[in-house]
């Protein structure tokens, strides 16, 4: 491969890209052409070549396949793309070129938007899967919003805060609240006692509980979108799962299917039809928690309440994933919130047993550190070069292990 001098005076570089196609780039200087066959060489070599006039295409381009390859995903979760890309990154980006954007200049942007952490990275995370297919697709080297590890690069972007991840009520602010619900004080039991979703939740018919053996079958779910209620028939996970009731719920539901039919809500509105989670919270459960004294939360957080409760009285990770459905275990405990009752109890019990081991280390028990003392003193005085082990000289147990002796 060598440049070819045009009648013009410039330089060209003819060669085939990797699916063998006829390319050429004309250069003003022939230093200028030669840098690039060595370049190019590399490129193809390695596989990562891209033609300067693929990185033209627009991101909009992009969007219609990306969309198209999501459509087994919620009803809500395609919702909330179509939002994102029509509100904010079809208007800003959509007739930009990929290859034109650049990291600084996109963080300007989002942040510019002035919009939540939380709803910021959604858009972030978007624009970024967006861009993944252009490097799929050939026409960028590289995910431009991404570091050179693969991450999506957020150092810019604001951070989510703890309070905004999720917040639990204490057992006593769950009872309360229900307390508070008046005839929907099951509903919010069962939200915080049994962990699940609240689509999963809203779309329980009265045929899903079985009174007999006290557990309830959740296998699918209902999302609100512009006003439409909308069911799937599968959970967020794609996985059916069985709910035990404890004793507690459990002689509590015969009423919820009194005089209901096998496809009823099992927990319906004043209506007696499906729930709406914009119309529970603000009629039931917001005026719940103004009433009981407790500090305003999402529904969403009466699953985190569950989780927490349950890890507060001991009661094994696993049995818990399980009843919430979380795929992964991790996701189990990063739910998890400590108590500040939990702390206090916690170090309780670490003070006590300082204290019970420091009592037993008794004078007659430290035998070993007048040992070590004269050790120390003797081997000064005799300046020897090389200490001989400790323990040949010192056969007490160790300070620990002598106290838990006794």
């Amino acid at each position: 491969m060598q440049p070819k001098k045009l009648s013009n005076g410039s330089w060209q570089v003819r060669y085939r890209d990797l699916e063998k196609k006829q390319r050429a780039r004309n250069f003003e200087k022939k230093k200028d052409a030669e840098d690039f066959i060595i370049q190019l060489k590399h490129e193809l070599r390695s596989g990562i070549y891209v033609d300067s006039r693929d990185a033209e295409a627009t991101l909009e381009s992009f969007w219609e396949e990306f969309f198209a390859l999501k459509q087994e995903k919620k009803p809500s979760t395609k919702y909330d793309y179509q939002s994102m890309w029509k509100v904010h990154l079809q208007p800003k980006w959509g007739k930009t070129a990929v290859g034109r954007i650049k990291q600084d200049a996109f963080d300007i942007w989002i942040l510019g938007l002035g919009l939540s952490a939380s709803r910021t990275n959604k858009i972030h995370l978007l624009a970024s899967m967006i861009l993944d297919k252009a490097v799929r697709d050939g026409n960028l080297r590289s995910n431009p919003i991404k570091n050179a590890t693969g991450q999506r690069q957020k150092s810019n972007l604001p951070k989510i805060q703890k309070r905004e991840i999720g917040m639990v009520h204490t057992l006593d602010e769950l009872v309360r609240i229900a307390k508070c619900a008046g005839r929907f004080e099951d509903y919010i039991l069962f939200l915080g006692l049994c962990g699940v979703r609240w689509g999963e939740f809203a779309a329980l018919q009265v045929q899903d509980l079985d009174l007999e053996k006290g557990t309830v079958f959740v296998h699918q779910s209902v999302s609100e979108i512009s006003g439409k209620l909308i069911f799937t028939d599968s959970t967020k996970t794609h996985e059916d799962r069985t709910i035990y009731l404890m004793d507690f719920l459990r002689q509590k539901a015969p009423s919820w299917v009194e005089g209901k039919q096998p496809t009823d809500p099992l927990f319906a509105s004043p209506e007696g039809k499906v729930l709406r989670n914009s119309n529970f919270t603000r009629r039931t459960y917001q005026p719940a928690m103004i009433a009981a004294g407790v500090i305003k939360k999402r529904v969403h957080d009466l699953r985190w309440t569950m989780i927490s409760i349950s890890a507060s009285e001991g009661i094994e990770q696993n049995l818990v994933r399980e009843q919430v459905g979380h795929s992964k275990a991790y996701m189990t405990a990063a739910y998890t919130k400590v108590f500040e009752k939990d702390r206090h109890i916690g170090l309780e019990k670490l003070n006590n047993a300082v204290y019970e081991v420091h009592k037993k280390c008794t004078p007659d028990g430290l035998q070993g550190l007048d040992l070590v003392e004269n050790y120390a003193n003797t081997a000064s005085v005799s300046g020897e070069s090389e200490v001989e082990p400790f323990e040949s000289k010192v056969r007490q147990e160790d300070y620990e292990s002598a106290a838990l002796t006794g």
